[in-house]
């Protein structure tokens, strides 16, 4: 009987051809066959279907309902296989199921140790890895909602990456140009103030904006670079300069490489990369009202599901911001740029609604908000 009982189990590749063989296997039973005879390495038949790359969970199942003893496998190796599985914050709901799903032999195999010798204090057991993985797809499922509500709408400035070619163009960081000759008397009472960003508005797709900008011109952002031993850096009050009407001739600008931005910081780097106007994410105007409701829970950033997520929101103009950023945002104000800080936080500028007013919009009340999150 031990011969044929071992060939059969080697036959079994997964929870289908266990289905095909569990006839015979219950005849040899039937013969008075011996479920935890070893073959001749020395293994049962509970170690053959671990054995293989894809345990079938239904011949563990059925050997441990006919007498398998589970002590016969050793636990911590049942431990490490299901470490090897354990969810990722960046897994799909699909690899999460996958994963689940290769777990369940060695959470059948845990179970049964434990209900028979007991879980040994301090070591995680069946139920903690049960919930780990309820918890991951729980949070994948509440992500995958929340990016369904998340269409590309074009709304939003992001780094391509391409040098800048005119002094004239949006763009991060980098050696400013003047559209004049002279120093304004603004710039010139800080000397330490360095640029944020440039964004021209004659580049802007002004129909796909969620709030009215200026038509045409450019806006320059210096800041108070942060030092070193600046736990949280903050930029200091942001200096916005605008000028309405621009020199299409090189000659016109004037260079100032003293006011260069050292991007440390910065999560993204920031070297004199030109901007694109690109999709950007918000919500739609018209959602399903029960989606709405949850919200609240789903941008709430409490796993490291959710950290993993943040990076489709790192920076832009006027973006769609979540809750977790709505106790930095005093109210009245909108968000008009968002940047991601290199190890901790956020920084974000804000003007008030009502400042917001086309090409009359007042820069003057442009404010910095750091993001303690």
């Amino acid at each position: 009987m031990s011969d044929i009982w071992f060939q059969t189990f080697k036959k079994i590749k997964g929870d289908s051809s266990f289905a095909e063989q569990r006839e015979a296997l219950e005849q040899l039973l039937s013969e008075g066959g011996d479920v935890n005879a070893c073959d001749k390495q020395g293994r049962t038949a509970l170690a053959v279907v671990l054995s293989k790359p894809t345990p079938s969970a239904r011949a563990i199942e059925w050997l441990l309902n006919q007498g398998a003893d589970p002590q016969l496998c050793r636990y911590d190796d049942i431990r490490l296989e299901l470490t090897e599985l354990y969810p990722a914050a960046t897994d799909s709901s699909a690899q999460l199921l996958e994963k689940q799903y290769r777990a369940a032999p060695y959470l059948l195999l845990m179970q049964a140790h434990e209900r028979q010798y007991g879980c040994e204090e301090g070591v995680a057991g069946a139920e903690y890895w049960q919930g780990k993985f309820h918890q991951a797809l729980s949070q994948r499922r509440s992500i995958d909602a929340l990016k369904g509500l998340l269409p590309q709408l074009g709304s939003g400035f992001a780094i391509n990456g391409q040098p800048l070619l005119q002094p004239w163009q949006s763009h991060w960081g980098g050696e400013p140009y003047l559209p004049q000759l002279s120093l304004p008397a603004e710039l010139e009472a800080h000397p330490s103030k360095v640029l944020l960003l440039q964004l021209n508005f004659d580049e802007l797709n002004h129909s796909a904006l969620s709030h009215p900008l200026p038509t045409s011109g450019l806006l320059q952002v210096y800041v108070t670079p942060p030092s070193d031993e600046d736990d949280e850096p903050h930029l200091g009050s942001p200096l916005a300069l605008f000028w309405p009407q621009l020199p299409m001739d090189q000659t016109g600008w004037l260079l100032m490489p003293s006011r260069k931005l050292c991007s440390g910081w910065l999560r993204t780097e920031v070297s004199g990369q030109a901007l694109k106007w690109q999709g950007y994410r918000q919500l739609p105007q018209v959602v399903d009202a029960q989606a709405l409701q949850r919200l609240p829970e789903l941008l709430t950033p409490t796993t490291e599901a959710m950290e993993a997520e943040r990076d489709s929101y790192n920076f832009g103009l006027l973006p769609q911001l979540g809750d977790y950023h709505r106790p930095f945002l005093p109210e009245g104000r909108v968000a008009l740029l968002h940047l991601m800080h290199r190890d901790h936080g956020s920084s974000l500028l804000s003007l008030p609604l009502d400042a917001l007013d086309g090409d009359g919009t007042d820069w003057s009340q442009l404010q910095y908000h750091y993001c303690d999150d």
